[in-house]
């Protein structure tokens, strides 16, 4: 889970409370909140120290704070400073109450094992350090969160973190008096007025599995879930060379193992991913809207989702070339990150990165391609217009294609070789060593 752990924290405090009937002042209730909240986000506090130690924070749950062995020796340290100490915290009644300084432990084991069970769904963790560092998952190998840019904001567990989050909220402004509106009559059924939050999140949450089971499943196989394949400390989105080989993410990919891109278009193609039409495609209300989805939009997002479904961020890696010779892309200036990563991922430019590792607009390229290669067409005066995914050659030698067109799935397409007109290389494409 990635927002929800404070929130869950806090909501077993309070129905915690209520049950065993703990007796606490105005004072003691906020602390005991407060309380929640801290042992609710609990593990995740490496994600700040983290850092110090030379640990990147998106592997702060690979830490021995993602271990239940190290929360059993947290807890047993608190629980021994609260015998040790217990007498002298009366002078700290108005706030904590030493009375109850099991139900702070308990609290405590309760909420760091939500937190950790919450994490094991769809993230991985070493359940059984020290005795081994294997990593277990739950759901990750059948719920994987979709590596795609935002589209963990529709994944189903995302779906449970907002609706857990609204019983906390709920539970919070109900419990505390400066919080609670003026009673008003009652214009609903009250039995309705409570039943409608759940009909909301059901509704909600059927949208998100549908829409995940139309996006791309890759198989258990394939699934990686280690952000840091090479362990260089640079996650794989953001890293251009995932594998540490010395060899660009690009020509691994299109030249020395195509069979990973080729095992994706497969997997696409054959369970009929959910795409949006081309008649939509110039829609800005339906671009926004599926961003953060697993849906594809158009062609230069399947060849995107395609990389990013081996592992590879072909946004980021053309931003970092764009930085690095911005002369390349004719771009005569200093190039910050800011602006390199503002329209980017163009059709031109992707040309220009392609172009770099391949001989994209040569006949040898075009007469030897591989599946899972690109083809680049332009209009009369040589500008890229549009990208395909190469899938194979028909009997007359034209092109069949993995293409979006005007339906909701993914189509294999035929490119007549001598109707197209492909990209030859423009006179200001510098030639590269």
């Amino acid at each position: 889970m990635l927002i929800a752990h404070p929130f869950i924290g806090y909501l077993v405090s309070q129905k915690y409370k209520t049950k065993v009937k703990l007796k606490l002042n105005e004072s003691q209730g906020l602390f005991w909140a407060i309380w929640g909240v801290a042992t609710g986000i609990g593990p995740d506090w490496d994600f700040f120290w983290a850092p110090l130690f030379g640990v990147p924070t998106f592997r702060h749950r690979e830490t021995l704070m993602h271990t239940p062995f190290a929360w059993i020796i947290i807890s047993l340290l608190i629980f021994f400073v609260f015998r040790i100490i217990g007498s002298k915290l009366t002078k700290f009644k108005d706030i904590i109450n030493p009375r109850y300084y099991k139900s702070y432990i308990y609290i405590l084991l309760v909420n760091v094992s939500i937190h950790l069970f919450a994490d094991l769904l769809i993230g991985k963790l070493m359940l059984f350090w020290p005795f081994s560092k294997r990593f277990f998952t739950l759901l990750g190998l059948v719920l994987p969160g979709l590596p795609s840019r935002f589209t963990y904001l529709t994944h189903p567990v995302f779906v449970l973190e907002l609706f857990l989050i609204y019983l906390a909220i709920r539970n919070f402004f109900s419990e505390y008096s400066f919080w609670k509106k003026r009673k008003q009559k009652q214009k609903v059924n009250l039995t309705v007025k409570k039943t409608l939050p759940y009909i909301f999140f059901c509704i909600l949450l059927g949208s998100s599995f549908l829409l995940y089971f139309s996006s791309y499943q890759p198989s258990p196989q394939v699934i990686v879930i280690n952000n840091d394949i090479d362990y260089d400390n640079v996650k794989n989105f953001n890293d251009t060379d995932i594998d540490g080989d010395g060899i660009t993410n690009f020509i691994d990919l299109t030249i020395n193992d195509t069979d990973k891109i080729s095992a994706v278009m497969n997997d696409m193609y054959y369970q009929r991913n959910l795409t949006l039409p081309t008649s939509q495609q110039s829609s800005s209300f339906y671009k926004t809207m599926l961003t953060p989805t697993g849906v594809i939009i158009d062609n230069m997002d399947l060849v995107n989702k395609v990389f990013q479904h081996c592992g590879v961020s072909l946004e980021h890696d053309i931003v970092v070339d764009i930085i690095q010779t911005p002369e390349y892309y004719s771009l005569g200036m200093k190039v910050d990150n800011y602006n390199a990563t503002k329209d980017s991922f163009t059709i031109d430019n992707l040309y220009r990165y392609a172009r770099k590792y391949n001989d994209v607009f040569s006949d040898n390229y075009l007469n030897n391609l591989k599946k899972g290669n690109l083809i680049f067409v332009a209009t009369t005066d040589n500008n890229p217009i549009n990208i395909y995914l190469f899938w194979a050659y028909d009997t007359n030698g034209d092109y069949s294609v993995l293409s979006v067109e005007n339906s909701w799935t993914l189509q294999i397409i035929t490119l007549q070789r001598d109707d197209l007109i492909m990209v030859t290389q423009p006179d200001n494409d510098p030639t590269v060593q």
